[in-house]
């Protein structure tokens, strides 16, 4: 093994979403900090929707054997495969958390994330579509609702830098660390219960004053158990449906992900619908029963893995799958679902249509699937403000570590517990 001399005040592991925000708020603090990345410093991917078959996965400990997230590799981590959506959940959602909804949303406004919205003239023919459909079911329409903290309404999502070259620049936020990348962590070193800095996996003793672990909700949990610490922590997820068409006439690409909207089906079922056009012409909408989260379930005959799945995740999903069809039928009538037969009768639009409501929602059991919102996978090994029990000086400030899963896609609030926990490092 080699050693080197201290390093830095505090060792940040991931050069992700969470990652940089600690890195940046220490620096800013006057600590020195270097930021440890297990991947290369290569261009981002221009896919931004997660793609387990293309890119790296790696296994849940805890979850289904055959559940396997996709990971972003190098400076950006997940937000690299992601469409950076910034959105919040309910206040209500909040309760458990430091400070509540107040002081989630405070951090999330201190942190001055550059976002905006789609305007309408840049949505695609099914974000108009859908959006039409919002209100004439009467669901308002209110642009910040996502940050109002509000159980019911409809608008843009907020999108982090530029969507539109499809780039991640959350390295730009932590100027001033030091980064490394393709520089993979075995474990923490811990002297008589306190973290004295990280050991890489090519031998190399890296010391810091504290640890901070930024590597994400599957590898942070492993990275606890390898350096023999208790992982408590169960994986939870969204539930989700994709109601994926293809027209028969082409439709003009337009912004991924343009229009996002937060149904009030039944409380507590909240229901956040996602649509797209992409540039081969195919439209859609994914539907989250983003209220309804829980532990990761069993593994389905295709090996993917899926959330247990109850009357709650059936009846929300099921509205939104008629909204959804009411969208198409509206605007690309004749388009064609992608997507395997379902015991004998036809799944065209036409025909998820005109099927019962039993055997809808028989498709949607078939259909539904955890939402890549993987967290809380080391939460009961942590404190409220993300302090490792049974260890000094060493913290977890990813998704791993949130004290619950808020309904909506989680990078703002990981970046809004990463700010706390920044400031219990930097003290």
């Amino acid at each position: 093994m080699t050693a080197e001399s201290r390093a830095a005040d505090v060792v940040v592991v991931g050069a992700g979403v969470a990652g940089s925000v600690v890195a940046s708020r220490l620096v800013r603090c006057g600590a020195s900090v270097l930021v440890l990345e297990s991947g290369a410093d290569d261009p981002v991917p221009q896919s931004t929707w997660p793609d387990p078959a293309a890119g790296a996965t790696l296994p849940v400990d805890g979850a289904p054997s055959a559940g396997r997230y996709p990971v972003g590799r190098g400076p950006g981590g997940g937000s690299r495969i992601n469409g950076l959506l910034l959105s919040l959940g309910a206040a209500d959602d909040y309760l458990g958390w430091d400070g509540g909804w107040d002081g989630v949303r405070d951090r999330f406004d201190s942190l001055g994330v550059p976002a905006d919205a789609a305007v309408d003239e840049e949505w695609g023919a099914v974000d108009r579509i859908l959006a039409a459909q919002l209100a004439t079911l009467g669901v308002r329409r209110d642009d910040a609702w996502w940050r109002a903290g509000g159980p019911e309404g409809w608008g843009a999502a907020g999108h982090a830098w530029s969507r539109s070259a499809r780039t991640t620049s959350w390295r730009g936020m932590a100027a001033g660390a030091n980064l490394r990348t393709a520089s993979p962590v075995a474990r923490i070193a811990l002297v008589d219960g306190r973290a004295t800095g990280v050991v890489l996996r090519d031998g190399t003793d890296v010391r810091a004053g504290a640890v901070v672990l930024c590597a994400g909700a599957a590898a942070s949990p492993a990275l606890l158990a390898a350096s023999g610490l208790a992982v408590r922590g169960a994986p939870h997820d969204h539930p989700a449906v994709a109601i994926d068409v293809r027209p028969s006439r082409p439709v003009a690409a337009a912004v991924h992900c343009a229009a996002s909207a937060r149904l009030s089906v039944r409380a507590p079922g909240d229901l956040l619908v996602s649509s797209w056009t992409s540039e081969d012409g195919s439209a859609g909408a994914l539907l989250v029963a983003a209220a309804v989260r829980g532990p990761l379930g069993s593994v389905r005959a295709d090996g993917r893995p899926s959330v247990a799945v109850d009357d709650r995740h059936l009846e929300v999903l099921d509205a939104g799958v008629r909204l959804a069809l009411a969208a198409v039928r509206s605007g690309i009538a004749d388009g064609a679902l992608v997507d395997a037969p379902c015991d004998g009768w036809s799944t065209s639009v036409d025909g998820l249509r005109a099927a019962s409501s039993s055997q809808r929602r028989e498709w949607i059991r078939r259909r539904i699937r955890g939402h890549w919102h993987l967290a809380c996978t080391a939460s009961g090994a942590v404190d409220a403000r993300g302090a490792v029990d049974g260890a000094e000086r060493l913290w977890v400030a990813d998704a791993s570590g949130l004290p619950s899963l808020p309904g909506a896609g989680p990078m703002a609030s990981v970046m809004a517990q990463a700010s706390l926990v920044a400031g219990d490092v930097a003290g």
